[in-house]
């Protein structure tokens, strides 16, 4: 599909599958045909991903050598196209933030309730764009990517699935729309509906295998986040998962892990599909009796009326406290 600005009207701008599902769900039938997507993170996404999506450009950093170069091919083949469209974007990886520009846009959810989350200490750089500090900075990561989650001043709304008020302080009186994803599938057509499962490799075949399965663990990036090596991940989930494997357990990885869990853990069925655990769960209505995570945001999205939800929590390991704080 060509890549030609005075057919597609909008940009969807993201770098996990939970916001590229939220976009989905949120527009219309007739905004998709008319939505251009840019994957920016290599770990999320596949090479199959992107031919599903249809118009999709996989644009990410590839090396310190060539990161001046790909700027400049973001400023002078992507950016003007992008900015004569409406933008949705998740904002806090600075690619997402050098392909938005100085361009107004709407915010895209990192994970459910995300901004009730963000740490300004790790989240937000310091220094003031206009500085002699900042402005190289600026250079190299966007203007936006300073203060990301939608607290800046480019972004004109908010796509959120909890109310503002009880949310972060940084978005406090700032426009969004709460959305409900259920309602949105629930009132999806027959062709989006179809179009979603295309796009995450979802069919009956592996909706039936799950099935099977009713004690889920859902993982978190902690070779890639945490530095954690593989004998340290298997000797950190070993006793959970030998006690679990007895019942049937389903591995959902997170899109970025990259832990082989099949070598360690051959007893376990290992989800090969990047969907989102609210897509399977909410929408799809798979019957999940026990979820176990160390901190996925994921189990918000489980009824904990229905299912049994066990957190280890960071402090399991130094490195993943490290990592993500206390949660």
């Amino acid at each position: 599909m060509k890549h030609f600005p005075k057919y597609y009207k909008y940009t969807c701008i993201v770098y996990n599958v939970y916001a590229l599902m939220q976009y989905l769900l949120y527009a219309s039938d007739e905004q998709l045909k008319k939505t251009f997507f840019y994957l920016v993170h290599p770990g999320s996404f596949d090479a199959d991903m992107v031919k599903r999506l249809g118009a999709a450009k996989w644009v990410y950093y590839v090396s310190d050598e060539s990161m001046w170069k790909q700027r400049l091919g973001i400023l002078f083949k992507y950016r003007w196209r992008i900015r004569r469209t409406t933008i949705y974007a998740q904002d806090c990886h600075w690619m997402a933030s050098w392909l938005i520009g100085n361009s107004k846009y709407i915010y895209l959810e990192d994970s459910p309730k995300c901004i009730s989350l963000v740490r300004p200490e790790v989240d937000f750089i310091k220094f003031p764009p206009r500085t002699k500090l900042g402005i190289p900075m600026v250079w190299k990561y966007g203007t936006v990517f300073g203060h990301p989650a939608g607290t800046n001043q480019q972004c004109i709304n908010r796509l959120l699935t909890q109310d503002i008020d009880i949310q972060s302080q940084y978005v406090r009186g700032k426009a969004y729309e709460k959305v409900d994803h259920l309602e949105l599938w629930n009132k999806a057509s027959d062709w989006k509906k179809s179009y979603i499962l295309k796009v995450y490799d979802i069919n009956n075949e592996v909706l039936s295998r799950l099935e099977k399965f009713q004690i889920w663990f859902l993982s978190s990036p902690l070779k890639e986040d945490a530095n954690m090596t593989d004998e340290e991940i298997v000797q950190l989930y070993t006793p959970y998962f030998a006690e679990y494997q007895k019942q049937g357990l389903v591995i959902k990885p997170h899109p970025r892990d990259k832990f082989d869990y099949e070598k360690y853990f051959p007893q376990a069925l290992v989800l090969k599909s990047r969907a989102p655990m609210q897509l399977l769960s909410e929408m799809l209505k798979i019957k999940v009796k026990q979820a176990v995570t160390i901190c996925s945001s994921a189990v918000s999205s489980f009824d904990e009326n229905e299912t049994q939800v066990i957190r280890l929590g960071a402090k399991i390991h130094p490195k993943i406290m490290a990592a993500y704080g206390d949660r």
